[in-house]
């Protein structure tokens, strides 16, 4: 494969190593793998702005939660999925 191959293919990682928006899908209460990781990413300094996805509830972490990833007011850098096995094909459908 020659250089402009190679770099014709390459992808800005930027807003998955550096995001500015993360989207937790899934966020959930304290002690559930949903609210462990919107703790510690909160408690670890993230300086961006975190959606709560989970149709469950209307606020978290006194932010609110949405529905789904379309009710998002903006497209985030980076979506996690905290959801059970089960339900991650339909998370990511």
């Amino acid at each position: 494969m020659n250089t402009s191959t190679r770099n014709h293919h390459r992808q800005n990682l930027a807003p998955l190593l550096h995001p500015e928006s993360v989207a937790i899908v899934g966020i959930s209460q304290p002690g559930r793998f949903g609210g462990i990781l919107a703790q510690n990413i909160s408690d670890f300094g993230y300086a961006g702005t975190i959606y709560g996805v989970n149709p469950r509830y209307d606020s978290l972490y006194d932010r609110p939660c949405y529905a789904s990833l379309r009710d998002l007011p903006e497209r985030p850098d980076l979506a996690i999925l905290a959801v059970p096995n089960s339900g991650l094909v339909a998370s990511l459908e």
